[in-house]
């Protein structure tokens, strides 16, 4: 992100500040750091109609020219989209000028290398320090992972932002006995050195090769025999202490999980957030695999652990926050201030990064207790049915059934892990079918 003038302001303090993204990594920043009710001042463009009477025919010529406006818009809602890297902005006009009303409805975007003006009424702790983090560059640390399977290759950049798959590389190798075997498989390792060749190395903290198996180590040995014979991977074998090993079962997004949980590489990435959201999400699974009660889902079971002074961890994710309206967004950052000064471990994670998904599918707020709180807020009203072991709503009660289906599959999901090891077999697809998009509450009448 490059800054444009200079900070005037502090935290939690109203300020106006000039910035201009430079990559996607700072568009995802501005999209969790933007809110509706602020302003940024930007330029658009409008067509311009003009008349003009021809002397010989005596009619009426319409021309039109393209005006550039700079627009100050309040913000009413944002929508980030990945594919055309840029994020829309849905507000109204608060300049007055001859070509747009004022308080007329305006579409703007906001694109890379296109500076603009934000102000905020209240730079809140989150807001500020993750705008400082991504204005100074030597804090940007990414991780990128290799998952290898027999013939299936994935490369994923890992940020504290997101998670995103940068190449993919599908390969069929035949059996052993095959004549054919050691070429294909050759040219497989060929493929994924060619996709580790394009990565920048520059501000990456690390490269993850995991795999099944041996699967890794053939690798490894194709890698350094590569990079001694051939001048063409010089920019490899002068970042090959960047490089580290790790088990995994599959090559898809949940192979991630696994490798986060090696305390070799935990130890490579101590600088990171990555550490924590896996540690409080894994102790997340655990207790809730162990007592229900020792953990609270949604905002409801979060305000009864407060009251009762019994949180230990919380996570939480931007799209959490974003759906909350003005009013409650105020109390739960007064929440998180106070958990702050008991020493609670707090941490907020992107709802593009693969953990984040899966929080978001839980309410977007979860957290592990001190004490278990018997019949805590939500789950009060699930009943666990021993029979047929699976979570089933009580009698007249209203409650969300997509939250006891997601339980029931959380749950399974738990078993899978304990009955191999602490290693996940099976693909985690189930919980993907009860992912619900969080749409954007309008917080007009907050503010009005």
């Amino acid at each position: 992100m490059k800054l444009i003038g200079q900070i005037t302001f502090y935290e939690n303090e109203p300020g106006l500040i000039q910035i201009c993204p430079k990559n996607q990594n700072d568009l995802i920043i501005l999209y969790n750091i933007i809110e509706p009710g602020d302003y940024i001042k930007t330029a658009i463009f409008r067509k311009n109609e003009s008349n003009k009477e021809s002397k010989k025919e005596g009619k009426k010529n319409i021309k039109t020219e393209r005006k550039k406006v700079f627009l100050t818009i309040k913000i009413e809602e944002t929508e980030y989209n990945d594919s055309e890297e840029c994020i829309y902005i849905k507000g109204k006009n608060k300049t007055e000028n001859k070509y747009i009303h004022l308080n007329s409805n305006i579409n703007s975007e906001i694109s890379l290398n296109i500076p603009f003006q934000l102000y905020k009424n209240n730079w809140d702790e989150n807001s500020y320090f993750k705008l400082l983090n991504s204005i100074n560059l030597e804090k940007i640390t990414d991780i990128y992972s290799v998952l290898i399977e027999n013939g299936n290759a994935n490369l994923y950049k890992v940020t504290s932002n997101e998670t995103k798959i940068e190449g993919s590389i599908n390969v069929f190798i035949p059996n052993k006995r095959n004549n054919l075997y050691n070429k294909k498989k050759k040219t497989f390792f060929f493929k994924i050195l060619e996709l580790i060749s394009k990565i920048d190395f520059y501000n990456i903290k690390c490269i993850i090769i995991g795999s099944p198996g041996f699967i890794k180590e053939e690798f490894n040995n194709f890698l350094i025999e590569q990079i001694n014979t051939k001048n063409q991977y010089e920019n490899i074998k002068k970042n090959l202490n960047k490089f580290a090993f790790c088990h995994t079962s599959t090559c898809n997004e949940d192979g991630l999980f696994e490798i986060f949980k090696d305390l070799k590489i935990r130890e490579i990435i101590n600088d990171t957030q990555i550490k924590n959201e896996t540690s409080y999400f894994e102790k997340f699974n655990n207790d809730l695999s162990i007592n229900i009660d020792k953990v609270f889902i949604g905002f409801k079971s979060l305000n009864i652990a407060f009251e009762k002074n019994q949180i230990d961890s919380i996570l939480f994710t931007n799209e959490f926050i974003r759906s909350l309206s003005l009013r409650k967004r105020k109390y739960f950052n007064s929440i998180l201030k106070q958990l702050k000064e008991k020493n609670v471990q707090i941490c907020k994670v992107s709802s593009f990064n693969l953990i984040g998904k899966k929080i978001d599918n839980l309410n977007g707020v979860i957290g592990t207790l001190n004490n278990p709180i018997e019949g805590i807020s939500d789950f009060a009203m699930v009943k666990y049915d021993e029979d047929n072991k699976e979570y089933i709503i009580e009698e007249n009660n209203e409650f969300d059934e997509k939250i006891v289906k997601l339980m029931n599959e959380f749950n399974i999901y738990l078993d899978d892990i304990d009955e191999n090891n602490g290693r996940k077999v099976e693909d985690d697809r189930n919980l993907q079918k009860f992912e619900r998009k969080r749409q954007l509450k309008n917080p007009i009448k907050d503010l009005i």
